[in-house]
């Protein structure tokens, strides 16, 4: 094993999935290439929160840069752009997926993993990470499962379960 490709979307069996991943790298001396792609939905009611008190600053200096600023108080106008702005509701994802796959990167290098990449992509998650597996030429991809269920993965089906289908490669998915 070569390259490793762990996705990763910052939950609880990601993070299992990063444990699983540095240690086969580690032992193989497999590259690791950690993957997160950013959603386009609308943010969560909790997502929205966190924008709100943990980014505020972050996102109102990037509204007023942007000039779309028409309130006296830039945090009261990010706070009513975060609701509708697609510009920076992808800036909030895209900066947490960066601080993600930094804490990410750090985590993999302490459990020894000699090689790392990152990479912060847009897209659907399932086609954005089977293609760059196969791009990046990917032995491996693991990633966490979110356990969805019998009945809401059967009607929508997982990210995990169309990987597994579309994968070049094998696929290891991590509860």
């Amino acid at each position: 094993m070569r390259h490793i490709l762990l996705a990763l979307d910052g939950s609880d069996q990601a993070e299992k999935a990063l444990d699983l991943a540095s240690d086969l790298a580690r032992k193989s001396g497999a590259e690791l290439l950690l993957l997160h792609v950013l959603s386009d939905k609308q943010l969560s009611e909790s997502e929205r929160r966190m924008a709100e008190v943990e980014y505020l600053d972050e996102l109102a200096s990037a509204a007023d840069i942007a000039g779309v600023l028409k309130e006296r108080d830039p945090r009261a106008a990010a706070q009513r752009l975060l609701r509708g702005s697609s510009a920076l509701t992808h800036r909030f994802r895209d900066t947490l997926g960066r601080r993600l796959m930094e804490m990410a990167s750090r985590k993999a290098k302490q459990s020894g993993v000699g090689a790392i990449q990152t990479l912060v992509e847009d897209g659907d998650p399932a086609e954005t990470i089977v293609r760059v597996a196969g791009e990046r030429g990917a032995d491996m991809i693991v990633m966490g499962t979110r356990g969805l269920g019998a009945a809401k993965g059967l009607l929508m089906g997982s990210v995990s379960h169309k990987v597994a289908q579309l994968a070049p490669c094998t696929c290891v998915t991590v509860k």
